[in-house]
């Protein structure tokens, strides 16, 4: 059952956007290069702003590429400053342990990666989630040395913008079936100070090679609830209390490759997705917010092509978003500009938004994530 609508205002500019289902259905944006769509394309931020998205994750990545260079500030910044002509409220994936970071590596990137989140978005509320999936096979932090980590920079952090709404949110589990909820319990045990929120994914196909992969990926969604329950008895075992979450990462399957995702499956998934934030919705104690993966380029993941194009799982989302199977098509330009210019948004010569040249890509350390679907369940798709 749907709750009440709400309206949102944009911070800063007075401007109502359209009435939205409640407002916890946000996006990835994928960043795996500068030609990003949401970065280059006013088109496409004013296509997520119409549609009143509340909520864009983004992973501040040290590399695009496996040895490349190093991604600079002023990518950065554009990719941060792009949520913010959205109107959306950021959830900024800072580094974590894992490609044999040391807990001050760590607390020395994420102190420098503060100021320029504080350089965009001020004393505002943002969402900073510790790492991403370090319980994931192939990166294989332990619970042990994450929390450990957290207790030495979260801290750091909290200190160093004492006055800020910032929000702190992990582990990121790749997943919570199984024992891999106790990942979660292992963390909230030890954490100090507690998270603010807790996080983990979701994706229920997992289906190379399998016949049957239709019948996985709806009776999967069911699993949900249980996965849900797990961790809230599991965390009140740890601390006699539970603590709110975020889904930050959603889809079908986490392979871009997975065949729901190819053009002839189109409707399927479409409709997959309208039962996913059905399932969604009905999950108890809801959801702090949900982030489909993704936005743009990446695959065959996309609510929007590089080019501009709305997907068929676009317009599912974009339904469930707003209520209405009529997809906005904003004018070429958006209707208002950042407070700031966002730089370096050209595409580089030789570069065409909407290709994946590193799916899979380690996000934060430029390594390679491991296979992409293993038989017990897949990694997602943006591993920082």
């Amino acid at each position: 059952m749907r709750r009440h609508l709400h309206v949102r205002t944009v911070p800063g500019r007075g401007e109502s956007t359209p009435t939205t289902a409640e407002p916890i259905f946000g996006v990835n944006m994928s960043f795996y290069g500068p030609d990003d769509a949401m970065l280059t394309r006013p088109a496409t931020r004013a296509l997520f702003r119409s549609w009143g998205v509340p909520i864009v994750r983004v992973p501040l990545r040290d590399r695009f590429k496996t040895n490349g260079a190093p991604v600079s500030d002023d990518q950065l910044l554009s990719a941060m400053q792009a949520v913010r002509d959205i109107g959306a409220t950021p959830m900024l994936i800072i580094r974590g342990l894992g490609s044999g970071r040391t807990a001050d590596d760590v607390e020395k990137t994420d102190l420098h990666l503060l100021d320029l989140i504080h350089q965009v978005f001020g004393d505002g509320t943002a969402y900073l989630e510790f790492g991403n999936e370090p319980d994931l096979p192939g990166t294989d932090v332990p619970a042990a040395d994450y929390t450990a980590a957290w207790n030495t920079v979260v801290p750091a952090l909290k200190k160093h913008y004492p006055n800020a709404e910032y929000r702190y949110v992990g582990p990121a589990s790749w997943r919570v079936d199984h024992d891999y909820v106790n990942y979660i319990g292992a963390f909230v045990a030890g954490a100090m100070p507690e998270p603010d929120f807790l996080s983990w994914h979701e994706y229920v196909c997992g289906t190379a090679g399998d016949s049957g992969w239709k019948q996985t990926c709806e009776g999967h969604l069911a699993n949900w609830q249980t996965h849900v329950t797990d961790v809230e008895m599991t965390v009140q075992g740890k601390i006699g209390k539970q603590l709110p979450y975020f889904i930050t990462e959603w889809n079908a399957d986490s392979s871009a490759a997975g065949p729901v995702y190819t053009a002839g499956n189109a409707d399927y998934l479409a409709s997959w997705t309208t039962k996913a934030i059905d399932r969604l919705r009905g999950l108890r104690p809801a959801p702090a917010g949900a982030m489909i993966y993704t936005a743009t380029d990446h695959g065959g993941f996309g609510l929007v092509t590089g080019t501009g194009q709305v997907t068929a799982q676009g317009r599912a989302f974009h339904q469930a978003m707003t209520g209405s199977s009529t997809v906005t098509r904003p004018k070429a330009e958006p209707p208002s500009q950042p407070a700031t210019p966002i730089p370096g948004t050209e595409p580089p010569s030789g570069t065409q938004s909407g290709t994946d040249p590193s799916s899979g890509q380690d996000s934060s350390s430029g390594t390679d994530s491991p296979p992409a679907s293993p038989p017990a369940g897949t990694p997602s798709p943006a591993i920082l």
